[in-house]
């Protein structure tokens, strides 16, 4: 019976990490696919389709439940390689912060 309750205690914790991640206001929403056109974004990846590097969709299904949207947000800004392959996410210097967490968030959501 405890692990049982236990369990799910640990589905809950997910299921609601997962909703708060995705419910973000119409206005964040617009702020960050107008940020994702600005910074270039488009150029290598596409919401539900592989460009040069992975689509939004499997981004977010790589991470889905797990509290890692500033690390994202990291990545984006500093670059990255070897997480999805052989090409290397360059860095976004001229990101801000504040631009680099709402488009990890809203990548995070699924790109709605």
């Amino acid at each position: 019976m405890k692990i049982m309750l236990n369990m799910a205690m640990g589905m809950m914790v997910l299921v609601s990490a997962s909703l708060v991640q995705a419910q973000m206001k119409p206005a964040e929403l617009t702020a960050a696919q107008s940020a994702f056109s600005a910074y270039g974004c488009t150029s290598c990846h596409d919401a539900s389709s592989r460009i040069v590097g992975p689509s939004l969709k499997e981004i977010a299904a790589r991470y889905k439940g797990k509290k890692v949207s500033a690390e994202v947000a990291k990545r984006i800004v500093e670059g990255s390689e070897g997480r999805w392959g052989t090409m290397p996410h360059p860095s976004n210097a001229a990101l801000n912060q504040a631009d680099a967490a709402l488009l990890a968030r809203w990548i995070l959501a699924g790109a709605p």
